[in-house]
């Protein structure tokens, strides 16, 4: 276990305990052993106030710099392998070594305006509501600390791992055109 100072505690769809701390991260425990996940494995921020579980199985986190969702990838990858969310996987431990963490993450720092979750201020919408779009499922609800409420869909946020193109059309210095290329 990562701390003794326990903030909130989660079961996932596997039976899965998951708690997280003021300062360690979150610990998963399977029934025989516990498992840290913190900033040194990629967590966002060590101060965890909730937990909450996507329909896909990813562990959503909610901390002082916003959400993290944590999913699992096998560290030998073979043909047919698929990222899981890390709820979804019933194994121990133990099994969970031959696995790396995947995260996401949602936050200022990211441009995202999450941050500063509140205790057990989370809560991920399993369903539709009974008024409005009924198909609107794995919004994420939190209570952040500046007083807002924030709604948040990772499904529709578009996330690549290429950097973007850029293209200079011209180069002004002190309101004049300057061809960049007799710069020195």
């Amino acid at each position: 276990m990562a701390l003794s100072s326990i903030a909130c505690g989660f079961k996932d769809k596997s039976g899965n305990l998951w708690f997280g701390t003021n300062g360690g991260g979150v610990s998963k425990y399977d029934g025989e052993t516990f498992t840290t996940f913190s900033t040194q494995q990629g967590l966002v921020d060590g101060v965890v106030y909730d937990i909450v579980e996507s329909e896909q199985g990813v562990i959503w986190i909610g901390s002082n710099l916003g959400f993290s969702g944590l999913s699992l990838k096998p560290k030998v990858w073979k043909k047919n392998d698929t990222i899981k969310g890390a709820g979804l996987l019933d194994i121990t431990n133990q099994e969970l070594k031959t696995y790396t963490p995947v995260w996401q993450h949602y936050n200022n720092n990211t441009g995202d305006p999450v941050k500063d979750l509140n205790t057990n201020a989370m809560c991920i919408t399993k369903i539709g509501l009974p008024k409005g779009n009924n198909q609107e499922t794995g919004i994420i609800w939190g209570g952040c600390g500046d007083d807002k409420l924030i709604r948040f869909n990772p499904n529709t946020v578009f996330r690549t791992d290429k950097p973007p193109s850029v293209v200079i059309n011209k180069v002004s210095l002190k309101g004049e055109d300057v061809c960049f290329y007799s710069l020195k």
